[in-house]
């Protein structure tokens, strides 16, 4: 008998990308899925597209209050049948031969718990960029660090991941607002976890523009990206205790750091950005890079030595020139 695989969709308002969604899954060249699809509260004609669907047997419709996407991710892993998962949101699409070529390759690699796949990004027609790894393979994750580091870069989504049902211990963090896919694959990862990894690009992320993830910023996001860093700098520290530098690390961590907080200061009002700078002046692991903040960019420096010396206002202003040099150079 075919493997089940279950292909989870969160959904909030997306009547303008869900049906899109939806047929890639039901095109797919392998026909054994599930496809279970929780609406998270939508206020749009969400819920009815999904409803033209109720024929389909594929198809398992759950609608809820609007929780966020940790909770609705969740909600879909309560229901979950297949011995596989795959998780896809509902403003993107798969690849037609996405679900049998990663069946196929864990049939290959029968010990991995998870396999790693590239994206494909566009921006309408356009193709931007191919994130994916550099080969095909499949590592234990204990004492092959320099496999880890070649897909290191792809481990912070969720969705470029073929999860091993029983391999999931920890779910999303539903108390935090960003990089909820992050701490999910980091939280998870064991000295004794086995990752597949293969270079083809089969989930296509459509961008309504170019960066536009980037440029939103979310009240409590400076919160979370610190801590989802600590969380895996921990984690990798645990796995790769005689190979992990955590000083280079938190040194490589300043440029995005810096930039988190030009964001919140160019996106939120006064009192909002006060907010968010003083409260993470109370973490310990935003102190720990602080105290790092000779070794980031220039112009970076500006913004942390500032921060660090609760010069709030000037945090701000500088936040405010650098972002209108970005968009000058533009």
């Amino acid at each position: 008998m075919k493997t089940l695989v279950s292909i989870i969709i969160p959904v909030y308002n997306g009547e303008n990308t869900i049906d899109k969604a939806i047929c890639s899954v039901l095109n797919q060249s392998y026909d054994n899925i599930e496809l279970i699809i929780i609406d998270d509260g939508s206020t749009d004609n969400t819920f009815d597209i999904i409803k033209s669907y109720k024929n389909n047997n594929k198809i398992k419709l759950i609608r809820q209050s609007n929780k966020g996407l940790a909770a609705a991710r969740n909600r879909g892993l309560d229901e979950v049948k297949g011995n596989y998962i795959l998780f896809l949101d509902s403003d993107d699409t798969l690849e037609k031969n996405t679900v049998e070529t990663l069946v196929n390759t864990v049939n290959k690699f029968k010990k991995c718990d998870f396999v790693v796949f590239g994206f494909n990004v566009y921006l309408g027609k356009k193709l931007l960029r191919k994130p994916a790894p550099p080969s095909n393979g499949c590592f234990l994750l204990e004492n092959d660090y320099k496999s880890f580091l070649t897909i290191q870069n792809l481990l912070p989504s969720a969705c470029n991941k073929f999860y091993k049902s029983n391999y999931i211990r920890n779910r999303f963090n539903e108390d935090i607002v960003f990089g909820e896919d992050h701490m999910f694959n980091y939280q998870n990862l064991t000295k004794k976890t086995n990752i597949a990894y293969i270079n083809q690009c089969f989930y296509n992320v459509q961008l309504s523009t170019e960066n536009s993830v980037n440029k939103r910023y979310k009240k409590g996001e400076l919160r979370d990206i610190l801590l989802s860093r600590e969380t895996e700098e921990n984690k990798i520290s645990e796995v790769f205790s005689n190979d992990f530098n955590v000083e280079k690390y938190r040194k490589n961590e300043l440029n995005a750091l810096a930039y988190t907080i030009c964001k919140c200061c160019t996106n939120l009002n006064k009192d909002e950005i006060y907010l968010e700078l003083t409260n993470s002046l109370k973490n310990e692991y935003m102190q720990k890079l602080l105290s790092l903040s000779k070794y980031a960019k220039i112009h970076d420096r500006l913004i942390l030595d500032n921060l660090k010396k609760r010069r709030i206002n000037s945090v701000i202003l500088i936040s405010k020139i650098l972002d209108l040099i970005r968009k000058i150079k533009k």
